[in-house]
């Protein structure tokens, strides 16, 4: 696996704020959960 990068995005305010409700119910940060989505949309495993 590469390196980690740090980068700026837009996300809709009130999406942001779900995916920040959501992390924290799951137990997981932001970070873990769009790297998560992201794989899985992609069809790439960790």
């Amino acid at each position: 696996m590469g390196k980690d990068v740090v980068t700026s995005i837009r996300i809709d305010g009130e999406l942001w704020k779900e995916a920040k409700v959501y992390a924290v119910k799951n137990d997981t940060t932001l970070g873990e959960l769009i790297e998560r989505l992201l794989r899985k949309e992609l069809g790439k495993s960790k």
